[in-house]
């Protein structure tokens, strides 16, 4: 069964890679000039020993917890077809194979498929263990606490057994606060702790006891998702199409789109700040929202295979050909919108640039997404290429035209 799990796995990435080679190649060109190996160690590892710093309190390091889960659910959840078997998972379902068996099958296949996040994690490790002393002991633990966690969060993904966060969410509040403690004998004991709890979350499967939500908890989201389905359901029905396209069969992929949007305007804020908004925060505001603009657009690719699978029923009914072209770029643009705004918000409110400049770089980006549509459909193999290069091309006039 791992055999074949496994060989389906690599057949899929493999795949995807050859589809992906153009963007492939340039991550390997920026990291070229990374050639010195003990500095490449160093890079990552500080990934993770960053939660270490003086500076950070116990409410910067629990965002941080949530945000390595967060990036490990996107992780996950981005490749679960090909982590979870394809077909032959479904035939093996009909064999006389154990659950225990099955779920270390799946442990199998989720180990490799997260190799390139436990690279840093592995570097942090290491680095912390040639430092040696109580310090370091308890900074391992931790380390070693957090990728614990991450890991059962991936499984919670793959298996889709939300529940797990129960048990999760606590063991995060738990190890942040160690950090806070003044004595390292506290924290080497609270990392140990956390290690076990982590451990025992992986062998004994709490996740798939009867555990529910609080009944309140319940409610509430009943009552919030059914508002929120009553107001999409308003939306005129071929727009209401190409919503429900990214929220029912892409919302992975629009969660993952999400992530990185946001992790792009905390990193151009984070800039932004350290050069105290001086002129070069305006050129960097233009690069973000652009940024985001490819992000979102590379979107269109999964509308339009929606659409294409429902041709034939289409067929049938009075509509024009290619009916969906707009309908899929505006939705495109409205869930891209809020994120360009939201860099554009932070510059307003801590800066107190002009308005006008900023409304016209976020109307800049808006446009961006609509005219990314054409290298995303009519150039599939190399979108990445000329999506980039368009891009590029539209952030250096923009932030010409309005700087």
């Amino acid at each position: 069964m791992l055999h074949y799990r496994l060989r389906w796995y690599a057949l899929s990435t493999a795949r995807l890679l050859l589809r992906r080679w153009q963007a492939l190649v340039l991550g390997t060109a920026l990291l070229t000039p990374l050639n010195d190996m003990g500095d490449v160690a160093h890079k990552l590892a500080a990934l993770v020993l960053t939660v270490f710093d003086a500076g950070h309190g116990w409410c910067w390091r629990l965002g941080y917890l949530f945000g390595v889960q967060a990036l490990a659910l996107m992780w996950t959840a981005m490749q679960r077809a090909q982590i979870g078997g394809g077909g032959f998972a479904e035939m093996l379902a009909s064999l006389p194979f154990t659950a225990r068996h099955r779920r270390r099958v799946d442990l199998a296949v989720l180990l490799l498929a997260s190799s390139p996040l436990l690279v840093p994690v592995v570097s942090a490790v290491s680095l912390l263990a040639i430092r040696g002393g109580g310090q370091a002991l308890a900074q391992l633990l931790f380390v070693v606490a957090v990728a614990l966690l991450a890991l059962q969060v991936e499984r919670m993904a793959l298996a889709r057994r939300w529940q797990s966060f129960l048990f999760v969410a606590p063991a995060n509040l738990v190890l942040a606060l160690s950090l806070s403690a003044s004595s390292v004998l506290l924290r080497v004991g609270t990392g140990a702790a956390g290690v076990l709890l982590a451990l025992v979350l992986l062998r004994t499967e709490l996740a798939r006891s009867n555990a529910r939500w609080p009944a309140p908890v319940q409610r509430l989201y009943a009552r919030l998702h059914g508002g929120v389905l009553a107001r999409v359901d308003r939306l005129p029905p071929p727009l209401l199409i190409s919503v429900s396209a990214l929220y029912r069969q892409h919302r992975s992929e629009v969660l993952s789109k999400l992530l990185w949007s946001g992790a792009i305007v905390a990193l151009a804020r984070l800039l932004m700040s350290a050069w105290d908004y001086d002129a070069r925060a305006f050129g960097l505001l233009v690069i973000a929202q652009c940024g985001i603009a490819l992000l979102v657009s590379g979107l269109y690719r999964a509308l339009h295979m929606a659409h294409i699978e429902a041709t034939a029923y289409f067929a049938a009914l009075p509509l024009k050909a290619r009916w969906w072209r707009w309908l899929d770029t505006g939705s495109l643009v409205g869930l891209g919108l809020p994120l360009i705004l939201a860099p554009a918000a932070l510059v307003f409110v801590e800066h107190g640039a002009r308005p006008h400049q900023l409304l016209a770089s976020s109307a800049s980006a808006a446009a961006l997404i609509a005219v990314l549509r054409l290298p995303q459909l009519l150039v599939e193999r190399h979108a990445v290429v000329f999506c980039t290069i368009v891009a590029g091309a539209w952030t250096v006039a923009t932030a010409m035209l309005l700087n």
